[in-house]
This record gives structure tokens, sequence and C-alpha cells, in this order.
């Protein structure tokens, strides 16, 4: 899933290939997303990086929740997430 906001931001399904830039990314602000993001002492690899993002994608298939890559001119920038989808209450938490 993709979906273009504008000819420079993106927003689409992180997949396995992005977990170096992804980790990189992390790595540059952990001093600055630590202290917001539970998960993110727990990121030390590359290797971290993907098994997160394949628990994003089972979260996904199972409808719990929607974890995208924000990107800015080709480049991952970050990651936006509705979290705790609830169906039948037609809601998601940012």
């Amino acid at each position: 899933m993709e979906i273009k906001i504008n000819t420079i931001l993106t927003l689409r399904i992180l997949n396995t290939h992005d977990s170096a830039s992804l980790f990189q990314l992390i790595k540059s602000n952990r001093n600055h997303i630590e202290s917001g993001l539970y998960w993110v002492k727990d990121i030390q690899t590359t290797e971290n990086v993907r098994d997160l993002i394949e628990d994003y994608k089972t979260q996904w298939k199972n409808q719990q929740s929607l974890t995208m890559a924000a990107i800015y001119k080709g480049e991952i920038v970050g990651m936006v997430s509705l979290n705790s989808i609830d169906k039948s209450k037609q809601l998601a938490l940012l």
C-alpha cells in the first residue's frame, strides 16, 4: 500500500529491505525519540529492525495496526502509525 501525499512526500508499508536505512535513522535520532517510543531501546541492530518490520506486517495482516514509512524526496524520514485499530467502532489511535 502506498499513499502519495504530494510530489515529494509518500507513505508506504515498510518492507524488510528498509531495515538498514531505518536502523540508521533510529540510531542517529535515538536521543530524541527514545523517551517517547518504548521499543527504541530494543533496537540495537539491523536485524532488530527487520524483526520489528515483520511484527508490523503481521499486525497489519491481522488488522490490529498499520505502520507506514514516511518517504520524503525518496528517503525514509520517519514512520506513521495507526495503533489499536478497532473496526467495530471505526477508529484507530495515532
